[in-house]
């Protein structure tokens, strides 16, 4: 039996790219569907952590952590890639660029797994990866059974899916998913079209654009603690959409406004509490330099007081993409 429980309670690394450890009763690895019929035996919440890219644990967890190990597969069969759960998405992204399949490049140089991008419904550059989901292979916990469910199932929203809710996100654990390349490409969202340039839009072409302007405005994850985007571009009615500030029409009315420029606006570019600060270049980046030694407090400090100075400048809430552990989101 390849499923492994290490320590009753303890502190863990490496699971999170703030590179701050996590506090929890214990962390189970395991490798495939077979070694998660056995947690029907555990008593306590379990969390699943993939790659932590999105996680920052500002409490200790009462309850277990689940990673999954071992080899990730990925296999491309004309234009449907299929992947484990816990394959690096900017793998994904490669081999799809390499094999001439558009649908993944925009999202290049996101971190974290497949898994996590599907629960998030990771997006960038006008691209959102819940677009491209043909079904995902899910391990309902309680029930202790396997099922297949598509993307109706997961009500996607804007950095959201039903894994999200309190309801679901500890009841399932994804373990593959299929996703459908092919199309058209998308150039039409931020600069990516003028850093094409003359290039061909091709998806290698695409995906090495989108790296580039990545590297040019993000934190390098080998020198700086981040999870990326740390907040959520809000959603607000036309009379709170700031003067001189561009704002996207939605369908349901209301208008999605940049939370980076609202923060640049407020003068926070560079803001620090302790080893945690607020990305020079890109205003939407909470990052740290501290290491392992950084203070999860730290990055709430600068998370809070983006979200205070922001609502009182502009009555706009920014709500963190990041998940707090132990805490709640909003102020």
């Amino acid at each position: 039996m390849k499923q492994k429980e290490e320590n009753l309670t303890g502190e863990f690394a490496g699971v999170s790219t703030f590179g701050t450890p996590a506090h929890a009763l214990g962390i189970i690895r395991f490798t495939d569907a077979t070694d998660l019929f056995m947690l029907g035996a555990i008593k306590q919440p379990v969390k699943m952590i993939g790659g932590g890219s999105n996680l920052l644990f500002c409490k200790p967890f009462m309850g277990v952590l689940l990673q999954r190990v071992g080899d990730a597969t990925v296999h491309i069969d004309g234009t449907t890639l299929l992947a484990s759960a816990h394959v690096e998405l900017d793998r994904l992204c490669a081999e799809a660029a390499s094999g001439g399949l558009h649908g993944l490049e925009n999202l290049s140089g996101i971190p974290g797994t497949l898994g996590g991008a599907l629960t998030q419904n990771a997006g960038a550059y006008g691209v959102e990866i819940a677009d491209l989901v043909e079904h995902i292979d899910l391990f309902d916990i309680q029930a202790r059974q396997m099922l297949r469910v598509g993307p109706e199932w997961m009500q996607y929203a804007y950095r959201s899916s039903r894994l999200k809710t309190p309801d679901f996100h500890s009841h399932y654990i994804i373990l593959e998913a299929a996703l459908r390349l092919g199309g058209e490409p998308r150039t039409d969202y931020g600069n990516l079209r003028a850093e094409l340039g003359s290039q061909a839009p091709t998806p290698a072409n695409i995906r090495q654009c989108v790296l580039k302007m990545r590297r040019e405005k993000l934190p390098d994850l080998a020198e700086f603690g981040s999870c990326g985007s740390f907040f959520r571009n809000p959603e607000v009615p036309a009379e709170l959409v700031p003067e001189g500030v561009n704002a996207f029409a939605l369908a349901n009315g209301l208008y999605k406004v940049p939370a980076a420029r609202l923060i640049d606006l407020c003068g926070l570019k560079g803001w620090r509490q302790g080893s945690a600060f607020v990305w020079p270049k890109q205003p939407l980046v909470i990052a740290s330099d501290g290491g392992a030694d950084t203070n999860p407090d730290d990055v709430v400090a600068v998370c809070r007081h983006v979200q205070t100075t922001v609502m009182n400048r502009f009555n706009i809430a920014l709500e963190p993409e990041v998940e707090l552990i132990g805490l709640h989101n909003t102020i």
